[in-house]
């Protein structure tokens, strides 16, 4: 949120439920940032404040579905590290992404 404090455009994707975890999405709507969609809103959370919280469902709702495969079989599958790389913008931007494991480094 610092960026875009700063007015620096930010746009968070991520799952809206994952059991057991904590996701993006409740940590935005407990700070009373909600979900954006459908894209225009996405569009107009980024001109008026600078962030937006968009569920994976809304930008590539394909690689959600391979996502949640995550539930049925009990493990990551490479889906993760593409979403993580997942360029949402026509213009190059930076990508802040974390990792869980260390030999992801």
């Amino acid at each position: 949120m610092l960026p875009a404090r700063d007015g620096v455009p930010m746009l968070v994707h991520g799952v809206t439920i994952d059991p057991g975890r904590v996701t993006s999405a409740a940590i935005f709507a407990k700070l009373g940032i909600p979900e954006s969609t459908p894209h225009d809103e996405i569009e107009d959370n980024l001109a008026s404040r600078w962030l937006a919280f968009a569920p994976i469902t809304v930008l590539v709702p394909k690689l959600a579905r391979l996502l949640a495969i995550r539930r049925i079989m009990g493990v990551r599958n490479s889906t993760h590290t593409l979403v993580k790389i997942l360029q949402s913008f026509v213009q190059p931007g930076l990508r802040l992404v974390n990792y869980t494991h260390p030999e992801y480094r």
